[in-house]
């Protein structure tokens, strides 16, 4: 990994808060590539050498097993599709020795079949170690899929009643998991 400094970055809009830290990609000012760590309690910086794969324009970050990961499509990292081949996971393994391993995970044959011409992005991984993928824009029906990379399972869960959305510029759908809201009880 190269040196790299701090003082001046310039942040990357995809951001992660696991554990009460709030994790994002950003270049140094040396355009090397880092993690910015801001611990949400203490609000206190910090940062991370990170692997340029791991943080890079198409990798997305997840929480996985309680720690950082990024997760890349191959080969196009920007979005995940019939023609994938397989998926690359970089994770965090020790953040103060800046320690990282990786997994390349194979998509098995009937994905092609199952996911045909659609084109998906990463949204995170559940705690059932399912990584959850959708597509950024709404047909008739949208749908999520749910692809279980310790079984080799997938499945889809089409939610019906949904207006397609207008395409466009400014125009999506926003998948969030594990959404709590504070709800106020009378």
């Amino acid at each position: 990994m190269i040196e790299c400094s701090v003082p001046h970055y310039f942040p990357k809009a995809e951001c992660i808060c696991i554990d009460s830290v709030l994790y994002y990609g950003a270049l140094g000012s040396n355009m090397c590539h880092i993690l910015v760590c801001f611990d949400v309690r203490s609000e206190k910086y910090s940062s991370i050498k990170a692997i340029q794969r791991a943080v890079e324009v198409g990798a997305t970050l997840v929480n996985y097993k309680g720690k950082l990961a990024s997760l890349r499509a191959q080969p196009n990292p920007h979005a995940i599709s019939g023609t994938s081949t397989s998926f690359e996971m970089w994770i965090l393994e020790d953040p103060e020795k800046h320690e990282w391993s990786s997994r390349i995970y194979k998509l098995p044959p009937v994905w092609k079949d199952i996911v045909a011409g659609e084109v998906l992005f990463f949204k995170g991984v559940t705690a059932t170690n399912e990584i959850v993928l959708s597509p950024k824009t709404s047909s008739d029906i949208y749908y999520v899929y749910y692809y279980n990379f310790d079984k080799e399972s997938i499945t889809r869960v089409d939610f019906q009643g949904m207006k397609p959305f207008r395409k466009g510029w400014g125009s999506g759908v926003f998948t969030i998991l594990n959404h709590v809201e504070d709800v106020k009880l009378m």
